[in-house]
């Protein structure tokens, strides 16, 4: 099936000025048909949309850019989607249970995911001056990006304080991933040293293409992973600690 869905937005450009915006075609479609369309669908297959723009104005140039289409993208959330349900299953969590929370819900990129590229907003009116968003506005709409959480394990060692067990990120599907730091630079962000997780966003292409060279490694009776892919960490709920000292329940 083929559906065609025309938007209407505006911006206001002082001369020479350029803006950068970000389109969540599924967001967008969803909002104005009233049913869930997906970035990916329930199999994990990262979902195709094609877009096309009129330009209105004089001296205007655009210049769209999307994740690639291209076999590691597919392979790479197809990867990502699976580690995230065993990352609910485990949990006791059935798919079918999350409702529109059950697909994957990615950024386009580290820009998107900490607001320093504006998305486009179904509930924005375009003001002339300002607001960035589409016409007719629709209200009440609701999009929440995915999370995941890894746990983090005990350390043996003295306990001499309480640290947070579960370390939370967002997905990105470009991009490398960004570690956290104690400076909150970032919405997701915390600067309490008891709070610092190892990733704000994970790179989905990058950390996928990044596992085949950390796998699962022997050692003796024991095997150990790689704590500096995410993808990896996810698969096995394993991950390194952040924060500088020992954690517990």
């Amino acid at each position: 099936m083929v559906m065609h869905t025309k938007f209407h937005g505006a911006e206001y450009l002082d001369a020479n000025e350029e803006l950068i915006r970000v389109y969540n075609l599924p967001k967008l479609m969803s909002s104005a048909n009233r049913k869930e369309f997906k970035n990916v669908d329930n199999q994990g297959n990262a979902q195709l949309y094609t877009i096309g723009m009129r330009l209105y104005g004089s001296d205007i140039q655009a210049l769209a850019a999307t994740a690639p289409n291209t076999y590691v993208t597919r392979r790479a959330v197809k990867a990502w989607h699976d580690a995230r349900v065993k990352m609910f299953k485990r949990s006791g969590i059935s798919m079918k249970s999350l409702g529109y929370g059950r697909s994957l819900r990615p950024y386009l990129d580290v820009n998107h995911e900490n607001g320093t590229t504006v998305e486009i907003d179904t509930e924005a009116v375009y003001t002339g001056t300002s607001a960035s968003g589409i016409a007719p506005a629709y209200t009440g709409d609701e999009w929440t990006y995915s999370r995941a959480a890894v746990t983090t394990p005990i350390e043996s060692t003295a306990i001499t304080s309480v640290y947070s067990l579960t370390d939370t990120y967002s997905f990105t599907l470009c991009d490398a991933s960004v570690t956290e730091t104690p400076t909150a630079d970032d919405p997701d962000e915390s600067s309490s040293s008891e709070d610092q997780d190892q990733f704000i966003s994970v790179g989905m292409l990058k950390e996928w293409l990044g596992s085949f060279s950390k796998k699962i490694v022997g050692k003796a009776s024991a095997s150990t992973i790689d704590s500096d892919n995410a993808l990896l960490q996810l698969v096995s709920q394993q991950g390194p600690e952040q924060g500088g000292g020992p954690r517990t329940r």
